[in-house]
């Protein structure tokens, strides 16, 4: 509006300069007369687009004063010993301040509702610590609610603490679930989660990493061994996603678990989860259903085709190493010990989609993990994550 203003003064004054131009020639007007109008409808348009551009500066630096109250994405771990661990995260609300186009301040929400304790899968077993805490970063802002429940979902005790700092979480007789609710930011930006874990009086499980072998032959990205480590937990599955440093690994590679300390898993019951991005409170049912039980005494996956990232919607599936696959390894072993274990990497949709192409095929059926052989006693080339 401004900006038609003053092209509109600018006319105006151009008129009025015209006029004395024929006014010139009849009544004695001077070009020392019109060059003083003229410089003044200039000034008059200059000053006007002047006032416009600081008025979008002024609009700008409001928009980027709202935005300096925002926050990086929190970072929230239970440590426990020398052991740092991350919950399972769900986003509950959101809430930001930005400015309009009148300059003014608007808030814009959005409510995400909260998830029950049942709704929560493969969240992080943590043992007990006397000196346990539960970190984040940024600081939350108020208070820190919390739930503790019985492993059939009771609740048995609530309440809450000015700061993550003054949470105490008590000696486990049996093992227990704890549930966050933490908000972070300003009232005009910021977030609120929920944040879930176990607690337990089990002494602390092995780490795991797995060890990628590549097919024979292959040549270029992912070609050579690596080595994964593997985390703790769903939650730590969707920070590995959000740091967006996972490897590269060819469709038909061989993954070995390799256990440390060294420990002897009686079961290990294997999850093979296609996932779009760091929300894994949102993996469908129909994923948890594709597991198989591993052989526990060589414990190996081969990385087959899952069908699910070659359906409509999958965003990078044409993509070299544009899906993410998420392997959960839920393992007992014989000292009664539990744990699942976590690991993200990217591979591709289908054989044909990266350097992967000539060792792995879509098969016709099932896809996900699959127990099956070859003749020379490896693995057949089928669909799935399979399991000798």
């Amino acid at each position: 509006m401004k900006r038609r203003m003053g092209v509109f003064a600018a006319l105006a004054v151009a008129v009025l300069v015209l006029g004395a131009c024929g006014q010139g020639g009849t009544n004695g007007g001077t070009r020392a007369d019109l060059q003083m109008e003229g410089t003044a409808a200039d000034g008059q348009q200059e000053d006007g687009q002047q006032k416009d551009v600081q008025a979008a500066d002024g609009q700008a630096r409001q928009s980027e004063a709202f935005a300096e109250t925002a926050y990086q994405h929190p970072e929230v771990t239970v440590i426990s010993g020398e052991e740092s661990f991350i919950p399972v995260e769900h986003l509950t609300y959101t809430v930001s301040a930005a400015a309009a186009e009148n300059g003014e301040k608007e808030t814009i929400s959005d409510y995400g509702g909260y998830f029950q304790i049942g709704d929560i899968r493969e969240m992080p077993i943590v043992p007990y610590d006397p000196q346990m805490r539960v970190q984040s970063f940024p600081a939350p802002q108020g208070g820190v609610g919390y739930r503790l429940y019985d492993q059939d979902g009771s609740m048995w005790e609530s309440g809450t603490v000015s700061s993550l700092e003054e949470l105490v979480l008590p000696r486990p007789e049996t093992d227990y679930q704890a549930e966050l609710r933490v908000s972070f930011g300003t009232e005009e930006n910021g977030e609120g989660y929920q944040y879930f874990f176990q607690v337990t009086a089990q002494g602390p499980s092995p780490g795991l990493q797995l060890l990628a072998e590549p097919p024979q032959g292959l040549a270029g990205e992912g070609s050579r061994r690596q080595e994964i480590a593997a985390g703790k937990g769903l939650g730590a599955l969707a920070e590995q996603i959000r740091e967006d440093q996972l490897v590269y690994v060819p469709l038909g590679s061989r993954l070995a678990l390799k256990f440390s300390p060294a420990a002897e898993p009686v079961q290990i019951i294997a999850y093979d989860l296609v996932l779009y991005d760091s929300n894994v409170g949102w993996i469908e049912e129909r994923q948890w259903e594709n597991k198989r039980e591993m052989d526990v005494k060589a414990p190996e996956i081969v990385l087959g085709v899952n069908p699910i990232a070659q359906e409509r919607g999958y965003p990078e599936a044409y993509r070299t190493g544009g899906v993410i696959r998420g392997l959960l390894l839920r393992c007992r072993f014989a000292d009664g010990r539990e744990e699942t274990y976590s690991a993200a990497v990217r591979t591709d949709a289908a054989a044909e989609l990266g350097t992967g192409d000539v060792y792995a095929t879509a098969g016709e059926e099932g896809g996900g993990i699959q127990a099956a052989a070859g003749e020379d006693g490896r693995p057949a080339r089928q669909a799935g994550c399979s399991v000798p």
